[in-house]
């Protein structure tokens, strides 16, 4: 939805309501303290600073996102933030080679946005080590709904998803996560609704 300052803002409110939820996901999947955990399509920096906190002091996150701007705040958030262990690159996912393995690798609302996401994870998964974690978070728009029903609700939804059809989102990503993890040549397990975790075999 662009790269302006007030799309960041909006980012940094969407992160806030969703934090609690991503925490669990990551902390269910086994980010744990001392891992080394590549965030992809990081945006402003949330998600790689809530996993920051998970591993510590002695683990190692690198956020990477297209928008150097988003990066640039990024980087100041975490200055700010005192996270010494986390960094961010500007880099398309395509184009990134980085020069160690990661432990983990994690994103939220960032595979509804690429045109193959069963490639792009099989292109991430040569990043991780033997015995490595994928897991991301997306969502389910179609099932969103109000209780009770109500008109504008309903207008307001149609609005929605007639705006990220027609830009080449994936408006039901959560619920075809499984199947996109499959589709990578890989067995999953987790929740196939709204988020999924993987264990890359030993």
């Amino acid at each position: 939805m662009g790269y302006t300052e007030p799309e960041f803002t909006r980012l940094e409110q969407q992160a806030a309501f969703f934090g609690d939820l991503t925490e669990e996901v990551l902390r269910r999947a086994g980010v744990a303290p001392g891992m080394r955990v590549l965030d992809v399509g990081c945006g402003v920096g949330d998600v790689s600073l809530l996993a920051g906190r998970l591993v510590g002091p002695n683990g190692r996150v690198m956020g990477i996102d297209r928008s150097a701007e988003a990066v640039d705040i990024a980087r100041r958030r975490a200055a700010a933030a005192g996270q010494a262990s986390v960094c961010f690159r500007a880099v398309e996912i395509d184009r990134f080679s980085p020069p160690r393995e990661f432990d983990a690798v994690i994103g939220r609302l960032v595979l509804m946005y690429l045109p193959d996401p069963a490639a792009t994870l099989r292109r991430l998964m040569r990043h991780l080590c033997r015995g490595g974690i994928v897991a991301f978070q997306e969502m389910a728009i179609p099932l969103a709904r109000s209780i009770p029903d109500a008109p504008y609700f309903r207008q307001c939804s149609d609005w929605i998803l007639t705006a990220f059809t027609r830009a080449g989102a994936e408006i039901d990503m959560g619920g075809k996560l499984f199947a996109t993890f499959l589709e990578r040549g890989c067995s999953g397990s987790g929740s196939a609704d709204a988020t999924n975790n993987h264990r890359r075999p030993r």
